[in-house]
């Protein structure tokens, strides 16, 4: 049967290969419990992901919650991933499989000021604060360090106009909000684009 899908785990005459390499073998090896992961399929899903949007800029980031085993992070970086890290431990574990510290985004909720301030000394590309008092840490934390951050906010223009109105956000970065709500419209509608996928 032919498939458009890399199926990484065959049954053989010597027992359940994954990549071609005996299943039976790393047991032996390693003993159990024991993950096995295919570099084929990772690597095949990504480069899959990376070809779709060839006709865009566009960069990927792999999300370490999903797994953020030393030797997947790797591969995903040699094969030109950055990194989504949730936590300042995801942080250490991107930087401890090599990536820039400019190709790393500290997302989630909840970050402490302890992650804030390590990210920051360490250079992380983007910071993307939840919420507009997050916003305030950040530049507090990136001022106290004598440092330029790049921080992102995600909300809808109405939370934005809202959190304007009621007046729960510093002078600073509220300058700096009413300066991207002026955005030209149609240069964002421009560049906004829709990919549909063929069946």
């Amino acid at each position: 049967m032919r498939t458009l899908v890399y199926l990484p785990f065959q049954a053989s005459a010597q027992g359940l290969l994954c990549d071609g390499v005996s299943v039976q073998s790393i047991v032996d090896r390693v003993g159990t419990p024991v993950y096995v992961y295919s570099a084929q399929a990772i690597r095949h899903a990504y480069q899959s992901i990376d070809a779709a949007f060839a006709d865009y800029p566009h960069a990927i980031h792999y999300a370490l919650k999903a797994n953020s085993t030393l030797a997947i992070v790797r591969l995903l970086r040699s094969l030109g991933s950055r990194a989504d890290a949730n936590s300042g431990g995801e942080v250490t574990v991107a930087l401890r499989a090599g990536f820039d510290p400019k190709d790393i985004v500290l997302t989630g909720v909840g970050k402490t000021i302890d992650e804030l301030e390590m990210a920051i000394a360490k250079g992380v590309g983007t910071i993307n604060a939840e919420s507009a008092g997050e916003l305030d840490r950040v530049a507090e934390v990136a001022r106290s360090l004598n440092r330029v951050e790049l921080a992102l906010i995600r909300a809808e223009r109405e939370r934005l106009n809202a959190l304007l109105r009621e007046d729960q956000i510093s002078d600073e970065i509220r300058r700096r909000i009413e300066r991207d709500l002026d955005l030209d419209e149609e240069r964002l509608r421009r560049n906004a684009r829709g990919i549909v996928a063929d069946d």
